[in-house]
């Protein structure tokens, strides 16, 4: 996966070889309803959250999932709900408390969704930085 800062997401969208993949005859175009989403065996997005203006210069990374390694757990809940229990996503198999509870003088329903988790780098190396020169 590769993450870049919008304005480089956008220069590989107006990249010539890049916007003309449609014509090659692949698997899938890199470009798609103009977005990028595949380049160089790369998923691509993009993102607003980096900061233009701090020292490291940095515009995006590419990484492998052995990147990170993320846990997670379900911790019962103490108090009393209408509805609790853990949620896990098949894909990811990241775990999610579930609480679910009325209050009927407001005539509202509410539903939380929580997570307990802790994450380190894994593999150092299957994460690289992106820069401005």
């Amino acid at each position: 996966m590769i993450v870049l800062d919008a304005g480089y997401y956008t220069r590989i969208l107006a990249d010539d070889v890049v916007a003309k993949s449609f014509n090659l005859n692949r698997n899938a175009p890199a470009v798609t309803e103009g977005m990028v989403k595949r380049i160089a065996g790369f998923n691509l997005h993009e993102t607003t959250l980096i900061p233009s203006d701090h020292a490291e210069k940095l515009v995006g990374f590419a990484a492998h999932s052995s990147a990170v390694a993320v846990a997670m757990r379900y911790l019962q809940p103490v108090a009393d709900y209408q509805e609790s229990g853990a949620v896990t996503d098949p894909v990811t198999g990241m775990t999610f408390g579930y609480l679910r509870f009325t209050n009927a003088r407001a005539n509202k329903i509410f539903v939380t969704l929580e997570c307990l988790y802790g994450f380190t780098p894994a593999k150092t190396d299957a994460l690289k930085r992106i820069v401005k020169p």
